[in-house]
């Protein structure tokens, strides 16, 4: 991380230990972003799963795609995507390890605060509304 200057030499251990969020506001999103690859191709591989060219091109099509006009249209990739959530919950609920349910809960937590952050930025208040309840429980979290 301090090679690739995304964090100063003396950040890493305020990241590490969960301090400063505000300083390592940019590292976070990268590292839940890793994270997530690394799941995927867990799940790939768990389930015995291959990408083939349809589904790749599909996923470049949509890239391309503006948001308005976001269709799936391959059903391959429709399967893949609901067979992955499944496997999201089931981690989630512990079932493959409380190393992958912790990884998965701070990968959600992340993108809870993009989320926020977003429609913040954005002033998009339905977002704003569909977040507060998902970022609330984290101050009641040891309650």
């Amino acid at each position: 991380m301090v090679e690739s200057n995304l964090l100063a030499n003396g950040s890493v251990n305020g990241f590490l230990d969960g301090k400063h969020f505000n300083r390592c506001k940019r590292l976070h999103p990268m590292v839940a972003l890793g994270l997530e690859i690394l799941f995927f191709k867990s799940f790939l591989q768990n389930n015995n799963k291959t990408l083939t060219d349809d589904v790749i091109e599909e996923v470049k099509r949509l890239q391309n795609s503006e948001i308005s006009s976001f269709h799936i249209e391959n059903e391959e990739l429709k399967e893949l995507i609901n067979s992955y959530g499944i496997y999201k919950q089931q981690s989630l609920n512990g079932e493959h390890g409380k190393t992958a349910q912790f990884y998965l809960i701070y990968i959600n937590l992340i993108n809870y605060y993009l989320n926020l952050s977003r429609s913040i930025r954005t002033g998009n208040f339905e977002l704003f509304k569909s977040m507060l309840p998902k970022i609330t429980n984290i101050f009641f979290i040891c309650k």
